[in-house]
């Protein structure tokens, strides 16, 4: 169910199609998560942003519906509410409606920095190779209090196997991240959508990274 739509849709200008399948406890920071996207070094044209409310709760419709009306008209914003179905099925469900060749997957609780878009698109324009991925990086903000558990994720790279903080870490070869993770969509469609077999927000996007390996 589509509930805002608004900018002005000119496909032929997109080159990335930004999916942000979101989660109810992160309402608190989508304003700011939204807001980032606006501000990105790409003429808004270029890119269109995809939020999908897979919690099945239409609670969640006027918070999505505030933040819209105060969003630039030249913004391509697209918001669907669709049955519950968990985190794989939002995904999926944005790659249906996506337009560009390129997707990029965004976490509803991540701000993005001004030119987080223009580098990602620079990978893959200047990598031919349609099985190329982007991983970018993630780091705590400098004004929350860092906690144990904090400073081990962000330090240790331990859950994911590899640290998150840093550009110039290893990355497992099957490992994909649907936080801040670009993909050709042509590469992403040849082995299949997320499996929606997971109801939560964990372990699609490892399983789709074994896919992709293989």
């Amino acid at each position: 169910m589509d509930q805002v739509s608004s900018g002005d849709g000119l496909v032929g200008n997109l080159r990335v199609s930004i999916i942000i399948a979101l989660a109810r406890d992160h309402l608190h920071c989508l304003r700011e998560c939204i807001a980032s996207l606006t501000t990105q070094t790409l003429h808004r044209s270029e890119y269109e942003v995809i939020l999908v409310n897979a919690e099945g709760d239409s609670a969640i419709d006027s918070t999505v519906n505030t933040i819209a009306e105060n969003m630039p008209k030249d913004f391509n914003f697209h918001y669907f509410r669709i049955q519950k179905g968990g985190r794989a099925a939002a995904r999926n469900h944005g790659i249906r409606q996506s337009a560009a060749n390129v997707l990029f997957f965004f976490a509803s609780d991540f701000i993005a920095t001004p030119r987080l878009l223009e580098h990602h698109l620079t990978l893959h324009e200047q990598n031919s190779d349609s099985k190329v991925v982007g991983i970018g990086p993630v780091a705590f903000l400098s004004k929350l209090e860092m906690t144990p558990f904090m400073r081990w994720l962000d330090e240790s790279g331990a859950l994911f196997g590899t640290k998150l903080s840093s550009c110039n870490t290893g990355i497992p070869p099957e490992f994909f991240f649907g936080a801040n993770t670009s993909i050709k969509k042509d590469f992403l469609n040849s082995v299949g959508p997320f499996d929606e077999v997971f109801p939560y927000d964990s372990v699609d996007d490892f399983e789709m990274g074994r896919r992709l390996l293989e």
